[in-house]
């Protein structure tokens, strides 16, 4: 298991405006205090605001800003944002795959237990902690 860049980047960014979240912040600003390639900012910024983590003010001086403190946004929250929701197998529930092995296998309904104790875990750790 390993998260993706573009998950690790979200909580960069995230971890960032969080130290002044009454700033509104612009792409460009991001990219440079973060040092994240621009293109990647804007996906994230898009991702996060679209899943309610920030807000978009559009306009010459439009930009984002934390929708949310960083004591009500979770590690789950932001890695939802930009990943979806945390599936590890295809027979967990909420996976549209398709198992052949699903009739007689007796390790699928355990998958379940270990998804909710790691989005459990995911949502008890805050952007507060991360920062």
């Amino acid at each position: 298991m390993r998260l993706s860049r573009l998950a690790d980047y979200g909580v960069v960014v995230m971890c960032h405006m969080a130290r002044t979240p009454e700033d509104l912040h612009n792409t460009a600003e991001l990219a440079e205090a973060t040092r994240l390639p621009l293109p990647t900012v804007k996906k994230l910024l898009k991702l996060l605001s679209r899943n309610g983590l920030l807000e978009s003010r559009r306009g010459v001086n439009g930009g984002y800003l934390m929708a949310r403190t960083a004591e009500q946004i979770s590690l789950k929250d932001m890695l939802d944002a930009v990943e979806g929701p945390l599936v590890l197998a295809g027979c967990v529930d909420g996976s549209h795959e398709i198992c052949d092995l699903e009739p007689t296998c007796h390790v699928a309904p355990r998958w379940n237990i270990v998804n909710d104790t790691i989005e459990r875990v995911l949502s008890r750790v805050l952007l507060s902690e991360m920062m």
